[in-house]
């Protein structure tokens, strides 16, 4: 991955941190309890949230669900601010597949 890439990875990334970072806030956990309740190592939930390394979108659907938010609308949260910020305006729209029947 070349260093524009990897920049612009992490300027998108950083919209579902800051998300993912309110809803922690929210309901009023530290990160640390974070990676206890999803079984990570101790920090992991910090790194990820100050962008210092991507999270997985699995992981991002475990720390919503951990700290009591619909990973749906975080999701479209983070979207939104994505959308707002001019980072998706070069990107190709793709057809819509049924993830439910690979291939069609």
């Amino acid at each position: 991955m070349n260093n524009d890439r990897k920049t612009q990875e992490k300027a998108e990334n950083a919209h579902f941190m800051a998300v993912l970072d309110g809803a922690i806030h929210e309901a009023g956990l530290t990160y640390i309890q974070v990676d206890a309740r999803i079984g990570v190592s101790e920090g992991m939930t910090g790194r990820w949230v100050r962008n210092a390394q991507i999270m997985r979108a699995t992981t991002f659907v475990k720390v919503a669900l951990a700290v009591g938010s619909d990973p749906v609308e975080l999701t479209s949260r983070a979207m939104k601010r994505l959308k707002a910020s001019g980072l998706l305006d070069d990107v190709e729209i793709l057809p819509a597949v049924d993830a439910e029947q690979p291939g069609k």
